[in-house]
C-alpha cells in the first residue's frame, strides 16, 4: 500500500477502481480510493455466497453519485465519488 500512497500524493488523475472486490476494499480501508465505478447488468448469473463480492467487509465509506450512464442492452455504469468514511458503531 506504500507505493499506492506515494503514487496518490503525486499530481495528476484520481484512482478509480471498476468493480468491488478486495482490491477495492483495500483501497478504501487505507482512503486511497476516489471513484468507484460499477456496472450493473439487467440478469442475474449463478449464486453468491455471503463473502463473495459485494457482500465481503469493507469500511462504512460515503459515496456520491458522479455519473451514470445506461447502454442499449440496460446496462447501467455508475461512477460514485468517495465523500468520506463513515462512524461505525
Amino acid at each position: 500500500m506504500d507505493a499506492v500512497a506515494q503514487l496518490k500524493r503525486q499530481p495528476g488523475k484520481d484512482i478509480v477502481r471498476y468493480g468491488i472486490g478486495a482490491v477495492s476494499r483495500l483501497l478504501l480501508e487505507h482512503g486511497l480510493l476516489d471513484e468507484l465505478r460499477l456496472s450493473v447488468h439487467p440478469l442475474i448469473l449463478g449464486r453468491a455466497r455471503p463473502g463473495d463480492p459485494p457482500f465481503g467487509e469493507a469500511p462504512a465509506v460515503g459515496f456520491r453519485l458522479a455519473d451514470a450512464t445506461t447502454l442499449s442492452d440496460g446496462t447501467a455504469i455508475l461512477s460514485y465519488v468517495t465523500e468520506r468514511t463513515l462512524e461505525t458503531a
